[in-house]
């Protein structure tokens, strides 16, 4: 990438939330019990502002071109990104309000599927979320963002880094295995059916 470079993400991004909604699509609808894209990116945009969460600016970094925000990873030990399960829940919860119970009565085993999802393992340093606007396809902002992140994970100690990838995702599946990366299983259900993947680094 000519003229790029990656920094830390930070609140105030607009396009914050559209990032993890880039990355998680369909799970963000039953998460938040709405089909409604608007209504879905600025709820998104209330969780990226928010410390402590899984969605939040933190572990974020941002990836620019020419000066405009290109693409986002979103990083950290897989441990660390477990012990953000109530944070997130409780943050979605305040977020909802009153749509809450209807959302419990509905969709309930789906937000607990969610929410339980096996990713990673504990000795993993683990990509959360990864996404690159259209425009800017195409341009190695993916692979830019995944060798900072291989970067990241060896500086913190880790020689494994994993991510999850929805089985439907063939282009991004294509795209991490020429990274290096190999699936190892698989995990979820029809709401959140992923492939577990896996790369050492050193």
């Amino acid at each position: 990438m000519n003229n790029s470079k990656i920094i830390p993400a930070y609140p105030q991004l607009q396009d914050g939330g559209y990032f993890h909604l880039l990355a998680i699509d369909d799970m963000a609808k039953v998460l938040f019990y709405t089909q409604d894209t608007k209504i879905l990116i600025q709820k998104m945009q209330q969780l990226w502002e928010q410390p402590g969460n899984r969605f939040s600016y933190e572990n974020t970094m941002l990836a620019m071109i020419d000066g405009q925000v290109a693409g986002a990873i979103s990083c950290l030990p897989y441990s660390d990104l477990q012990q953000q399960t109530f944070t997130t829940v409780w943050q979605i919860a305040k977020i909802q309000k009153l749509q809450l119970v209807p959302q419990f009565l509905h969709a309930f085993k789906d937000l607990i599927s969610l929410i339980r999802l096996d990713e990673g393992n504990t000795d993993e340093y683990h990509v959360s979320m990864l996404a690159t606007l259209s425009q800017f396809r195409g341009m190695g902002v993916g692979r830019a963002l995944l060798e900072y992140a291989e970067q990241l994970a060896l500086h913190k100690g880790y020689t494994k880094i994993s991510l999850t990838v929805e089985v439907e995702n063939i282009t991004a599946q294509h795209l991490y295995a020429k990274q290096g990366f190999k699936i190892i299983g698989q995990s979820g259900n029809s709401n959140a059916k992923v492939y577990k993947m896996r790369k050492m680094v050193k």
